[in-house]
């Protein structure tokens, strides 16, 4: 059964291996909606199978699980998203580039970015991590790709 986000916040803890997405005022529980990615197996990690492929390959894999997230995220209200890494293995920051570029009406509802190190959160960490942040005042900006590690922008 897929979360119902309509009129919603969301939450989405997204790294390379796995996206959990809660909706944070959700009284029916915490259990966040888990998206996969295509397994490893099928894609081509070597480097010179993706050089064979113009990185195209990989490339196909990466819009297949954000498009799966985009369609989770689209009826939110609000968006915060959680992650970690930096540069290319941020796939928190490929996630707000991939929204902007192909989906800037679910982008514009992404209020803000926690980068944190999310292997060592368990999910009702996170979920009240996010919590904490709504919680606090949120006059801010709309989040864009140019920010890497943020938290808030400035007005």
């Amino acid at each position: 059964m897929a979360i119902n986000l309509e009129h919603r916040v969301a939450v989405a803890a997204v790294t390379r291996g796995v996206t959990k997405i809660w909706a944070v005022n959700d009284p029916s529980g915490t259990r966040p909606e888990l998206v996969l990615p295509a397994p490893d197996d099928q894609r081509a990690n070597h480097y010179r199978q993706g050089q064979r492929n113009n990185r195209h390959e990989t490339d196909r894999f990466d819009r297949e699980y954000f498009e799966e997230i985009c369609a989770l995220l689209a009826p939110a209200n609000e968006i915060l998203l959680v992650g970690h890494g930096t540069g290319k293995a941020n796939a928190m920051l490929k996630l707000v580039q991939y929204l902007e570029r192909y989906h800037p009406s679910t982008a514009v509802k992404v209020v803000g970015a926690i980068d944190t190190h999310l292997e060592s959160l368990s999910d009702s960490q996170i979920l009240s991590y996010a919590k904490e942040w709504f919680a606090q005042d949120r006059k801010s900006t709309r989040l864009n790709s140019s920010h890497v590690a943020l938290s808030r922008m400035p007005s």
